[in-house]
């Protein structure tokens, strides 16, 4: 199940956060973290007439809407900024940025807060280690690793040793990031999304055959927050 014996420390090399749930998000030096997970992380998501959320799959509460990874979404002071492919971004949460998501999704839905349905697919963060997706790389047999940006993680980090995926031998752990303490809990069984077309990365099928072939469909972990604090592009990661 496992890749190996992880080592002791490492580096978070990228942090990303996602405001608006299955949109593009963006990459930050550094972001506040509490045990919802990163500040404004899928704090908003596309809510159907059937008050289902927009997503890239179907489950109980999620349900696809077209093209919704081709979008990109930033935390605004007042709320947030959706970022299409053609035109200025449309600022929301409000009926201007309802009207423009309608019209792109071809159904009408409302940008609405996180309230009683939670937004994460899973636990709060959700991290992936540079060799994991410089492994993904050679089972494609492609020359570089696969894009960080296919799996919307929260942090990419990066560790040292032999180990294929480090992040597997976490699970029951803890990582001491800056001040923030996390406990890894499971693997991240991956879906469709990871090969759908993103604002800047072409469909892939591959992505999703080769890790339900290699590694039972999964690929990075999820953690649930012990202690908050804020992390930082550079902080040192003590697996206890």
């Amino acid at each position: 199940m496992t890749s190996g014996v992880s080592a002791t420390n490492g580096l978070v090399a990228a942090i990303w956060r996602y405001p608006v749930k299955s949109l593009g998000g963006d990459s930050l030096d550094a972001c506040d973290l509490s045990e919802h997970g990163f500040a404004d992380d899928r704090a908003w998501a596309l809510y159907g007439a059937d008050g289902k959320i927009g997503s890239g799959k179907n489950t109980r509460r999620f349900r696809t809407m077209a093209r919704l990874l081709e979008l990109g979404s930033t935390r605004t002071a007042d709320g947030v900024s959706v970022r299409f492919p053609h035109g200025p971004p449309v600022l929301g949460p409000g009926p201007d940025l309802d009207a423009a998501l309608s019209r792109w999704v071809g159904e009408p839905v409302t940008v609405r807060p996180e309230s009683n349905i939670r937004h994460h697919d899973s636990k709060p963060v959700h991290i992936i280690s540079t060799s994991s997706l410089a492994w993904l790389g050679r089972a494609l047999g492609d020359d570089t690793a696969a894009d960080p940006r296919r799996f919307r993680a929260n942090l990419v980090v990066e560790f040292g040793g032999d180990a294929a995926r480090p992040e597997e031998a976490w699970i029951d752990r803890r990582l001491a990031i800056g001040g923030a303490v996390l406990r890894v809990v499971e693997r991240t069984a991956r879906c469709v999304m990871v090969g759908t077309t993103q604002r800047d990365l072409p469909a892939d099928a591959r992505l999703l055959r080769a890790l339900a072939q290699e590694n039972h469909g999964c690929l990075g972990v999820y953690a649930e927050v012990e202690a908050g604090g804020t992390i930082r592009c550079g902080d040192t990661i003590r697996v206890t």
